[in-house]
């Protein structure tokens, strides 16, 4: 169960398209390949990379244990958030 609407990433992806940070190639059937544009890559090192390194180097200053706990409570609140919002969906596809 994907989080984030097909209407959402698709229109997302539009806006990555015409903003000329990635390119899009046909594949197989109706399957796209993405790839990062010369500028979608610099955007990626300016401004994804920076948060990405962040977050790694604040959960390596984690204890063993805290890192553990962590994991544990945020793949419990996954599993939580899954069971309600498939319960949302299913109401909302039985209501049509």
């Amino acid at each position: 169960m994907a989080f984030t609407c097909k209407q959402t990433i698709n229109s997302s992806i539009r806006n990555l398209e015409r903003a000329e940070y990635i390119r899009l190639e046909p594949g197989k059937g109706r399957d796209k390949f993405i790839f990062l544009t010369p500028s979608g890559e610099e955007l990626a090192k300016e401004k994804i990379i920076p948060v990405i390194d962040a977050e790694n180097h604040a959960f390596a200053e984690m204890t063993r244990e805290e890192r553990a706990e962590l994991l544990r409570i945020t793949k419990k609140y996954i599993i939580q958030l899954r069971e309600k919002t498939n319960q949302i969906f299913k109401t909302s596809s039985e209501d049509m």
